[in-house]
């Protein structure tokens, strides 16, 4: 059987590129959200810009991140009509990843079903 060189650099190549995003995955950093439907808990994943923290990141600075971290859920819960939701938030480090657990009771959805807009010119 004869494989020509450049085939061969290219499968190694694409080992290794499998390899290493494989081994990436398991260093994604945990986010648990109680209290919540799955709608919800999308949602505040989405507006969460946490997430793109490394594994690596010490526990004092996701402390320093956590005011922005609120306004993120709030935002997520806002944006459904959760708008008198209340949540508590802590971060840990229980594994090889940090760990961002939040639990939140949401409260009563607010949806407005008709919205009417008036433009007067003097």
């Amino acid at each position: 059987m004869h494989i020509s060189l450049r085939f061969f650099v290219f499968l190694c190549l694409f080992i290794l590129t499998v390899s290493s995003v494989s081994g990436q995955t398991s260093e994604l950093a945990r986010i648990r959200i109680q209290g919540v439907n799955e709608e919800l808990a999308a949602n505040i994943r989405n507006h969460l810009a946490i997430s793109a923290e490394s594994c690596d990141t010490p526990l004092s600075r996701l402390n320093r991140l956590a005011p922005q971290v609120r306004t993120n859920i709030r935002n997520a819960a806002n944006a459904l009509g959760y708008y008198r939701s209340t949540f508590e938030l802590s971060f840990s480090e229980p594994e090889e990843c940090w760990l961002l657990s939040i639990y939140m009771v949401p409260g009563d959805q607010i949806l407005v079903e008709n919205v009417s807009v008036h433009i007067a010119f003097s």
